[in-house]
């Protein structure tokens, strides 16, 4: 038994090129970029739920006076005020410029969020520098 193969007419052939230019030109590029969007979104999204997340300021308190106690700072004054959205620190000490450097450098890396808002550094070990921290939530 013998096939035979019919031709394909030009109407036929016509169609099947605009099935496939639309295939190759719109519905691929397009389909991939609705996947990039997609990731984008998801980024984007997962980004605000960390900003959304808030800040503990007693952990952050407690961490801050870690490092104070591990620097051992000659603290002569210390208070901290707690708000809903901000916590400022005020220290009071007598301490070299190598410390503080150490004090700054600790708190830079294990607090990141925080930020001198005041600072008050004699040169004189028996000078007495003064530095107020903040932190804030930020939605």
């Amino acid at each position: 038994m013998k096939i035979k193969m019919q031709s394909i007419k030009n109407s036929e052939l016509f169609i099947m090129f605009i099935l496939l230019a639309n295939l190759l030109i719109i519905t691929i590029p397009y389909s991939i970029k609705n996947i990039k969007i997609r990731q984008h979104i998801n980024n984007v999204q997962i980004l605000e739920t960390k900003n959304n997340e808030s800040i503990n300021f007693y952990k952050i308190y407690k961490d801050f006076n870690d490092i104070l106690n591990k620097l051992d700072l000659n603290i002569t004054y210390k208070n901290s005020t707690i708000s809903q959205n901000s916590m400022t620190i005020n220290i009071k000490f007598h301490s070299n410029i190598t410390i503080l450097t150490n004090l700054l450098a600790y708190i830079h890396k294990n607090i990141p969020n925080m930020s001198i808002i005041s600072a008050n550094i004699e040169n004189d070990t028996k000078g007495e520098s003064e530095i107020t921290f903040y932190i804030e939530n930020q939605h």
